[in-house]
Order: structure tokens, then C-alpha cells, then sequence
């Protein structure tokens, strides 16, 4: 029978997860040249009578030498550790627990599970993995080295963690960049009860970590709390930042945000605005997806932001692939004149609108040229009118239609509730009263139009350009 010395065990076998983002320092002959160098010239400037020239002299080099050894120091002590712990690590292989079944090891971590109920705390979105965890990890070397050696999953979920544990096992995900997913509860953050501060604290704990953040998700209940994450969002360039999310839930707690400029983020790509108006950059347009929903700003009476900055955003994003607009404009008294140009989006495919009554919504569609678009959904009521439905229609064939030297897209989809059109025709030529018959040349194709019954009281119109 092998018997293990438990004192024997090389445990613990984790790769040091302090090193500094600095690169290795390199030694040559000729930086111990420059260490002698500086020996005999500071103990010259010690020995002999003080001259200031020598000494500022002595001091400039004696400050490089000791940049260079704590470089060295850094370096050399990093590579000791690891080494130390890929030996402990091989020898921790070799005990018989690393030569348990998977199926066995799977039972062993069930059990311990079971026992230790791991689950959401009820009064938070936040998971919390009791301390335990990381003590049953020495039941698997192979788990545990393997645990350690994979920051990317550390990086993408380690905020459904509870916060302080999510800040202590940051170390895990090295530099990887994070996805730092911030979902608070209403009675509280991350804790299950309510405290002024907790929001704030946890920001401050965490707006230096943004500069790693490739996605930031945040959903706060409580005025300061979003008006804190605005500013950081709008103070300083986060350049990893890929995905931007800001969801502001209540329709009660919908404040007079003061619109803010993002600050120049090189790599947004994905922005999600919930009841929270952020104008746009000068400089950037590089935007894929871009979901502005401001239903409870609106609900609660606050002044939306005018049409024209609205099209100032997506003119400057013409990149776009996806598009979402609910309520997203102060739809009172707006402009009569047609433009002189529509805003061109010529790689949009999806569009998602929902305003007030469908007015709004074609107001956005008469202003936009969208020759990729292929699908569209619109939630606004109609009235029961077919006039009505004609007048979406062509809303929906100008903002569609291709200049003649675009190729047209192969078809468009249109989903929109309706009530009461049950005597349309089942197909609508465009040449039909109220569409005007250019448009027909302006398309070159047969678009017609379909009702399709969803529920008792529901239809669905379906757009379809056949090539």
C-alpha cells in the first residue's frame, strides 16, 4: 500500500497571479558594467569632498541601477514562482486523489454542493458561491490546475458573483479583458438589503477596472447610482470597451437625466440606452447596434430629446446593422418640411420601432434610406382605416427603395400588430389607390402585401420584395 505524507504534498500548486503587465527585464554584460560603474562612482562621490555636480551625477546613475535591478527582481522572482508551481503542480499529479474518475470527482463536488445549497441569494441577481469552493478545489489537482490556467472564463463571468468575491478572484482572470455584468436587485446591491451608499461604494470599487471592460452592463435602481455610471462613462475613453448597456428599469424613477456626451470609446460597437439619453461623440462612428428605448421617459412626462439629434447620431453611425428606436424622440410639433436628403444607413438589416401611434414611426421611416434593410418591425397601433395601412406601406417602399445603381436586397420582412383589417386583400399590388405608381419603377420588382392572423385580434403585415 502506497501511503502519502500529507506534509509531503506539494500543495499549494497556483501560478502566481500577482505579475505586473510590465515586459520581462533583460540582462546583458553591459548592464553590469553600468552597476560596477555606479558602485565605484557613488562611493567617489561619498569619499571625497562634497561637490554637487558629482553628486547629482552619482545620484541619476544610482536611481537607473535600481530601476533596473527591481526589473530584474520583478522578473526573476516571477519566473521562480511559476516554475515552483508547475513542479508542485506535476508532483500533486502524481498523488493518488489525481488518479480518482471523473465520475467519482463529479459525485465528490455534487455532495458538497448539495450540502452547501449553492443557489441565488433571493433578495439579489447576484450569485453567491460560499468560501468553501475554493477549499474543495485541492480534492482535484488536475481541476484546480486547470482552474487556474483559464482566465478567459474567469474574465467573462466573474461578476455573477457576489462583489467582494468577484474583486478577490480577479486575479484569475489575469489581463484578459472583462465582461463586468452589474445586476443589482432593487432592495439592494449585491448584499439583500438596502444601503444608500452600496451602489456608490460598489462603482468606486470598480470604475478602475473599467479601462479592462471589453463589455459594461448596468442596470441601477436608484437615481445617483446611474448618474454616477454616466459620468465615468462620459469622463474618460475606455478603450477595450466593445458593449455598452445602460438599463434604467422604473418607470417611477425615471429622472431628468441632463444629456451627456459618451467620451470617445475607439471600440464601442454595441450601445443599449434605457430611459437614459447620451448624445454622441464628434469623432465616432463605428457603431453596429444601437437600442435607445425611452417609453418610461416618456410616460413620466420628461421632454425627449429632439429628432434632429437623433438623426445627428445615426448619421454619424452609418456602420449600423441594427437599429432599435422606442420612443425615442419628443414627437410635438415636428417639422413639416420633408428633408433635402434622407439619412443613409446602407448596411442596416434590422430596424425595431415603437412610438406613440404609427406617425412617429413613419416620420423616422420618410427620413431614412435603408437599401440592405430586410427586416422591419413596427408595434404601433394602426387605426382601422385601409388608408391607413396604404400610407405605412409606402412609408415603409420609399425608405426600401434603391437608388438605380444599389443592388436591391433579396427580400424585406415587415411584422406589425394591426386590428380589424380582416377585409384587406389577402395581396395588395402597390399600384393600388394612395401608392404612388413611381414607386413601382423606382423598385423594379413585385412587392406585395400580406396579412397573416397571429391571435383573435392581432394580424401581421409581411412586406416581401420578390426579385
Amino acid at each position: 500500500m502506497h501511503i502519502v505524507n500529507a506534509n509531503a504534498l506539494a500543495f499549494p500548486s497556483i501560478v502566481s497571479r500577482e505579475r505586473s503587465s510590465a515586459p520581462d527585464a533583460q540582462i546583458s554584460f553591459l548592464d553590469f558594467e553600468i552597476l560596477f560603474r555606479t558602485s565605484r562612482v557613488s562611493k567617489a562621490a561619498l569619499d571625497a569632498p562634497f561637490v554637487v555636480d558629482a553628486a547629482t551625477n552619482a545620484i541619476e546613475l544610482l536611481e537607473n541601477s535600481l530601476d533596473w535591478l527591481d526589473n530584474v527582481t520583478r522578473t526573476l522572482r516571477w519566473r521562480s514562482q511559476h516554475l515552483s508551481a508547475l513542479k508542485n503542480g506535476h508532483l500533486n499529479g502524481q498523488q493518488p486523489i489525481a488518479r480518482l474518475p471523473p465520475e467519482l470527482i463529479r459525485l465528490v463536488f455534487e455532495y458538497h454542493a448539495e450540502e452547501q445549497r449553492l443557489g441565488p441569494d433571493p433578495n439579489s441577481l447576484a450569485f453567491y458561491v460560499p468560501g468553501h469552493w475554493l477549499e474543495l478545489s485541492s480534492v482535484c489537482r488536475n481541476w484546480r490546475l486547470n482552474l487556474f490556467h483559464t482566465p478567459a472564463i474567469w474574465a467573462n463571468g466573474i461578476f455573477h458573483f457576489h462583489l467582494e468575491q468577484a474583486l478577490v478572484s480577479l486575479p484569475l482572470a489575469k489581463d484578459v479583458p472583462l465582461n463586468i455584468d452589474l445586476k443589482y436587485s432593487r432592495r439592494g446591491y449585491y448584499t439583500g438589503y438596502y444601503r444608500d451608499d452600496d451602489g456608490l461604494a460598489a462603482l468606486a470599487k470598480l470604475s478602475r477596472l473599467f479601462t479592462r471592460a471589453w463589455r459594461i452592463s448596468y442596470v441601477p435602481y436608484v437615481e445617483k447610482d446611474a448618474l454616477a455610471f454616466i459620468e465615468i462613462v462620459c469622463s474618460k475613453p475606455l478603450p477595450n470597451l466593445q458593449t455598452l448597456r445602460i438599463i434604467y428599469p422604473d418607470e417611477d424613477l425615471a429622472g431628468d437625466f441632463l444629456p451627456q456626451a459618451l467620451a470617445v470609446h475607439s471600440n464601442l460597437r454595441f450601445l443599449t440606452l434605457t430611459n437614459v439619453f447620451l448624445t454622441w461623440p464628434p469623432v465616432h462612428g463605428q457603431l453596429l447596434s444601437l437600442n435607445i428605448d425611452l417609453e418610461a421617459c416618456y410616460n413620466s412626462g420628461r421632454t425627449l430629446a429632439h429628432i434632429t439629434v437623433l438623426f445627428d447620431v445615426l448619421a454619424r453611425n452609418m456602420s449600423l446593422r441594427t437599429l432599435k428606436l422606442c420612443y425615442s424622440f419628443d414627437d410635438v410639433n415636428l417639422p413639416d418640411e420633408s428633408p433635402a436628403s434622407r439619412t443613409h444607413l446602407p448596411h442596416l438589416k434590422n430596424l425595431y420601432l415603437r412610438h406613440n401611434g404609427p406617425e412617429a414611426s413613419m416620420y423616422v421611416l420618410d427620413r431614412l434610406r435603408l437599401p440592405s434593410l430586410q427586416e422591419l418591425s413596427m408595434e404601433d397601433e394602426l387605426d382601422h382605416s385601409h388608408q391607413s395601412a396604404l400610407r405605412m406601406f409606402t412609408s415603409i417602399s420609399y425608405a426600401w427603395a434603391s437608388e438605380p445603381t444599389d443592388d436591391p436586397p433579396n427580400f424585406l420582412l415587415l411584422k406589425h400588430p394591426a386590428r380589424s383589417l380582416d377585409s384587406i386583400k389577402h395581396f395588395l399590388e402597390l399600384s393600388l389607390p394612395g401608392c404612388p405608381a413611381s414607386l413601382n419603377e423606382r423598385l423594379n420588382s413585385n412587392i406585395q402585401l400580406s396579412i397573416k392572423k397571429m391571435e383573435p385580434e392581432d394580424s401581421e403585415f409581411l412586406f416581401e420584395r420578390k426579385l
